[in-house]
């Protein structure tokens, strides 16, 4: 598969059934797309891998968080999470400089990129996920992830379906003026 291709067909996949993703095929992904460009060469980006093993409990200490005394929803999350292939959260190093630190989001943004496009081209669908409990100290703690680091999202990993294609709206002529 070509880039363009790659970039044109990729979809976020929100229509998906019970997935299995070879570790190896993340790790190969990861492993490319870390050359995404950032500032300084800094890799600003950090992914903690929820495996398909994992999501079980996942799901259940996400639903601690996320659904406090709504036992469906938790249920219905979790039910929902039960399908995916896994779940790669990611996050970027903080930084006091505010020059510094909307390089270091705008690199995790390119990371994500690379990330979502390689997987695609092996088959492996994507959806960048960023619920409202990813900002809370709670789920920083089961994370595991340091107040040094700000997580940008979760990364749904899944079998690619057909059926998620979709065209976008706008080309270069509704998002480009000239100054």
């Amino acid at each position: 598969m070509n880039l363009k291709d790659a970039i044109l067909n990729r979809r976020s996949i929100k229509i998906f059934g019970e997935s299995t993703i070879d570790v190896d095929v993340v790790k190969q992904a990861i492993n490319s797309a870390i050359y995404a460009p950032n500032h300084g060469v800094r890799e600003p980006w950090h992914i903690k891998y929820v495996q398909k093993e994992q999501l079980e409990q996942y799901a259940e200490q996400v639903g601690d968080i996320a659904f406090k005394g709504d036992e469906q929803k938790k249920r219905n999350h979790a039910s929902k999470l039960s399908m995916l292939g896994g779940i790669l959260v990611v996050s970027v190093d903080r930084d006091v400089r505010q020059k510094q630190h909307h390089e270091n989001l705008m690199a995790g943004g390119a990371f994500m990129q690379n990330l979502m496009l390689l997987l695609h081209a092996e088959a492996v669908g994507t959806c960048w996920h960023t619920p409202g409990y990813m900002f809370t100290p709670e789920y920083y703690q089961m994370m595991n992830i340091s107040s040094d680091q700000e997580i940008i999202a979760e990364l749904y990993l899944m079998d690619v379906n057909d059926d998620n294609s979709s065209e976008r709206s706008n080309g270069y002529d509704d998002i480009v003026e000239t100054w």
